[in-house]
């Protein structure tokens, strides 16, 4: 039986720490939890649950690295204070009114960089997390919804294809415009069929 421990892995959506436990044998997948919320989630990779067979296997990009339980805990304990810093910051009721004013201005720029850490490049997301500086892994938002790159690849160059049979004289711009609206409302459309099926299930 081989050794137990964390791993960082980059799935095509981001990072992740798993027990290596939820890797393949060859790791080039990793099995998936079906969970509804992050402490489940949490509370799995921190128990290094065995995976379960209705678990999703995904691919996986690259393996960043592996650590033992004790950096897991000192990853969340680091984590824990940084949240509590922040916490204190936002609440002080002796703060002054520039602070407040600069809280106020700043949110736009501090939000913007939550949603620019989640298209930055991958060296970038690993050095948050050697520095311990990322928030912890989310869980998808829907498990049964299969996010593939080389399906969706496909799907989009026979769009293409379809387009530019039926535009013969079109340029790539002009063929590229409606993919980029079909891409754009496919994820409306999985997350309503999402809906669906929790509403169904319920």
């Amino acid at each position: 039986m081989t050794e137990k421990h964390f791993v960082i892995i980059l799935f095509q959506d981001g990072l992740q720490i798993i027990p290596n436990i939820w890797l393949n044998k060859n790791s080039t997948a990793s099995k998936w939890p079906d969970f509804v919320s992050n402490q489940r989630y949490d509370r799995a990779v921190k128990n290094m649950e065995e995976p379960q067979p209705n678990w999703v296997e995904y691919p996986i990009t690259k393996i960043f690295g592996t650590y033992n339980k004790q950096c897991y805990i000192i990853f969340l304990v680091t984590l824990a204070r940084r949240k509590l810093k922040e916490a204190e910051e936002m609440t002080d009721i002796d703060s002054c009114t520039e602070q407040e004013e600069y809280f106020k201005k700043s949110r736009k720029i501090r939000a913007s960089k939550m949603i620019d850490t989640s298209s930055s490049n991958s060296e970038d997301q690993l050095s948050e997390i050697t520095e311990f500086e990322s928030d912890l892994p989310k869980v998808p938002s829907n498990s049964k919804i299969k996010t593939d790159f080389e399906t969706n690849r496909k799907l989009t160059n026979k769009r293409k294809g379809a387009i530019k049979n039926s535009h013969a004289n079109a340029t790539e711009e002009e063929i590229s415009a409606p993919l980029k609206i079909w891409l754009a409302h496919a994820k409306e459309r999985v997350l309503r069929e999402s809906a669906k099926r929790n509403e169904n299930n319920a």
